[in-house]
C-alpha cells in the first residue's frame, strides 16, 4: 500500500458454542445438565431417585407417590388396557442437545495503519480499528433477541523506543452488544457456563448472549512491553470502560465501569535445559481487576519447555481458570477453581 499504509483484515468464527461444555457419554446433553453423564441412553430424572424418567421401572416420574399409569410394566398387571392414575404428572425439561442445536458466534475486524516515524531509536506509529460481532445476543431489560455490536477504535498509537514498547488506544462502543477482545485466552471457558434459573433450573448460558449487559461505553486501552535485559521480557496491558453497564438487581442500565488487566512474563532464549517459559495472568471486565477477585474471566498459568536433546523439548502446561458450577454467581464454591495440567511433546528439525 503507497505511503506506508498497511490493511489488516481478520475473521473469527465459533460454529457452536455449546461444544464448550463437556459431554462424557457423547449423547449431546452437556454433564452439567444431564441427570446420567456416563450413560448415554438417558439424561433425564425428574424425581432425583436414581430412575430415568423413560425407564420401565419408573412407575412415578414426578415422585408424588402416585403411580402414574397400570401398564404392561406393572407386576401383576395383565390387562390390555392402560389406565392413567395420575393426570397431573410434571416432568422436568428436556435439557439441550448440542447435537440438535446450535448457536454459532463470528467476529470481523478491519484495521488500517500508518508509520509517523519509522527513523532512528524512536518508531510510532497511528492505527484505527473496526470491528464488528456477528451473531445474536440477549438483551436483559426486554428480554428479547438483538444483533451483537461493533466497537470502534478512531485513535490508536504505537511507540517502540529501546527496550519499551507502548501502545494506547481510544475505544469506543456506540450502541452496546459489544466487548473487545472477545475471542481471549479464557474463550474456551466462557463460551458456555451455567446459570441457576427460576425454579432452581439449569440453564446453559452462551457468552454471546451475556453481551447485552454491555451499552454504549467510552474508554482506553493501554499496554507496555519491555525487555528486561536478554534473557526476559514482560508485558502489561489495561482497559478501561465507562459507559452503560445493566444492573440485575435494578433491572435497569447504570453507569458503571469496566476494566480488564493482562500480564505476561516470557523467557525471550533458553537457559541450559529450559527451551522456553511463560507465566500469565488475566482478568477482564469487572469493576476493579487489581482486587484481584476471581471469576469467570480470570485465568491464569505457566508453560515450561525442557530441551530433551535431538530437537525434542518436552512441555509441562498448568492452567488455573474458575467456572461457576452451582450457577449462584461467584466462584468461590468447591470445586469451582479448575486446576489443568498437561504434557506436551513436539520435535523441531
Amino acid at each position: 500500500v503507497p505511503y506506508g499504509f498497511t490493511l489488516g483484515v481478520s475473521l473469527v468464527s465459533d460454529r457452536n458454542q455449546y461444544l464448550g461444555l463437556r459431554d462424557r457419554d457423547g449423547d449431546g446433553r452437556p454433564d452439567l445438565v444431564d441427570d446420567f453423564p456416563e450413560n448415554k441412553s438417558y439424561w433425564l430424572d425428574t424425581d432425583g431417585d436414581g430412575l430415568a424418567d423413560n425407564m420401565d421401572n419408573e412407575w412415578d416420574i414426578d415422585g408424588d407417590g402416585i403411580t402414574d399409569t397400570l401398564d404392561a410394566n406393572i407386576p401383576g398387571w395383565n390387562l390390555d388396557t392402560v389406565v392413567v392414575l395420575d393426570d397431573s404428572v410434571f416432568t422436568k425439561a428436556e435439557p439441550i442437545d448440542v447435537n440438535k442445536e446450535t448457536e454459532s458466534f463470528r467476529a470481523f475486524a478491519l484495521d488500517a495503519g500508518i508509520p509517523i516515524l519509522n527513523e532512528g531509536p524512536i518508531k510510532i506509529n497511528f492505527y484505527a480499528q473496526f470491528a464488528a460481532l456477528l451473531g445474536k445476543t440477549h438483551n436483559p431489560e426486554s428480554e428479547k433477541k438483538e444483533e451483537a455490536g461493533y466497537g470502534l477504535i478512531p485513535f490508536g498509537l504505537g511507540a517502540k523506543f529501546g527496550p519499551a514498547q507502548f501502545n494506547f488506544e481510544f475505544r469506543m462502543v456506540p450502541n452496546g452488544n459489544f466487548e473487545f477482545g472477545y475471542f481471549d485466552r479464557s474463550y474456551e471457558i466462557e463460551r458456555a457456563t451455567f446459570e441457576l434459573g427460576q425454579n432452581n433450573r439449569g440453564n446453559i448460558v452462551t457468552k454471546s448472549s451475556k453481551l447485552g449487559y454491555y451499552g454504549k461505553q467510552n474508554g482506553f486501552y493501554s499496554s507496555l512491553t519491555l525487555d528486561l535485559g536478554s534473557l526476559v521480557d514482560a508485558s502489561m496491558a489495561f482497559q478501561s470502560l465507562n459507559g452503560e453497564m445493566f444492573d440485575d438487581h435494578k433491572r435497569k442500565y447504570d453507569e458503571s465501569s469496566n476494566q480488564s488487566f493482562t500480564s505476561v512474563i516470557k523467557l525471550k532464549k533458553p537457559i541450559s535445559k529450559i527451551e522456553k517459559a511463560t507465566w500469565f495472568y488475566q482478568q477482564r471486565n469487572v469493576p476493579n481487576p487489581f482486587d484481584f477477585e476471581y471469576s469467570e474471566s480470570t485465568i491464569t498459568g505457566y508453560n515450561i519447555g525442557l530441551n530433551l536433546g535431538n530437537g525434542m523439548v518436552l512441555s509441562y502446561v498448568f492452567r488455573r481458570t474458575f467456572k461457576d458450577l452451582n450457577g449462584d454467581g461467584d466462584v468461590k464454591d468447591e470445586g469451582e477453581m479448575i486446576n489443568m495440567t498437561g504434557v506436551e511433546t513436539s520435535f523441531s528439525f
